[in-house]
């Protein structure tokens, strides 16, 4: 019975969870459910809709606040790029440039 082959594949962690799918969707065919077949197919194959998408597929991730705030802000005192690069080489790439033109 295909109940009973479905039950099977959902305790057998050999197969992959799309046989057991697709296992789910010749169900709602036989049993003329609709909800059935479309949650099935949404699985297998993505939800058209993200309003849709049911809460057991959304991710709690947070952003990364501290992370970005290092990338995308500077405080007002904080020297420049070039400020620090010129602390970084001391001005040996200005004296460089002078002596070669």
């Amino acid at each position: 019975m295909l109940l009973d082959k479905i039950i099977d594949l959902a305790t057998d962690n050999q197969q992959p969870l799309t046989v057991l799918l697709r296992q789910c969707i010749v169900l709602a065919y036989d049993l003329k459910n609709e909800g059935l077949k479309e949650w099935a197919n949404h699985e297998l194959n993505g939800y058209p809709d993200p309003a849709k998408v049911p809460e057991y597929r959304m991710a709690g991730l947070e952003p990364l606040e501290s992370l970005t705030q290092v990338i995308c802000f500077q405080p007002s005192n904080a020297p420049s790029r070039q400020e620090r690069w010129r602390k970084h080489t001391g001005g040996l790439l200005r004296r460089f440039v002078s002596r070669s033109q």
